[in-house]
């Protein structure tokens, strides 16, 4: 981690600068930061910087232009895209959900709900189940803090639809699971459901 957030690659523990920054790996630190301020620690100040810095990289990191979030930038700080991809976005929002129900630091606290409102709209036109896997783990995080917000509500339940439909479409008895193969992040669909 530098001033302008984690880097993306290393070897071994060096890190690799032509390979610059991403969403995702900044929403990871940010996730992780939210819940061990939210388990407590005896670094709480460094938890706090860390967690400002990777929330600033989020924040930069949202195109209001086009209501989506931007994913590569390089070390020299240029976003190498305007628009970074689905499962990027549902990171993103997991991990700002999460910051809304579980962090203290007010700032913190608001600037991740106003991201965190600006960008679920965008999930309803995603064909990631990953990305609506994050999604809902975000809503479910940002439901403990309001848990009568109506519209996220509603929001969290057409995203469960989705992926509930994607399930009961491949489900058979010798192969209950959401898809036709197993890729990547897996475990994060049948807990998104189990969330949910």
């Amino acid at each position: 981690t530098d001033a302008t957030g984690i880097l993306q690659h290393a070897a071994y523990s060096v890190p690799r600068y032509g390979d610059g920054y991403c969403l995702d790996d900044n929403a990871r630190a940010l996730l992780v930061m939210a819940h061990v301020e939210d388990e407590g620690t005896e670094d709480a100040l460094l938890v706090r910087k860390l967690a400002s810095r990777y929330l600033s990289f989020v924040r930069h990191a949202w195109n209001p232009e086009r209501g989506r979030f931007r994913n590569f930038m390089s070390y020299s700080r240029q976003w190498q895209e305007e628009q970074g991809s689905e499962d990027s976005h549902g990171r993103a929002l997991w991990a700002l959900g999460t910051v809304v129900g579980c962090s203290v630091d007010p700032g913190r606290y608001s600037l991740a709900g106003e991201l965190f409102h600006n960008a679920l709209g965008a999930v309803s036109g995603f064909s990631s189940p990953r990305a609506w896997a994050f999604a809902l783990l975000g809503i479910e995080q940002y439901l403990k803090a309001f848990e009568g917000d109506r519209n996220v509500q509603a929001a969290g339940r057409a995203i469960a639809g989705r992926l509930l439909a994607l399930f009961r479409h491949t489900d058979q008895a010798e192969w209950p699971w959401c898809e036709d193969r197993v890729t990547y992040c897996n475990a994060r669909l049948p807990q998104a459901l189990i969330a949910t």
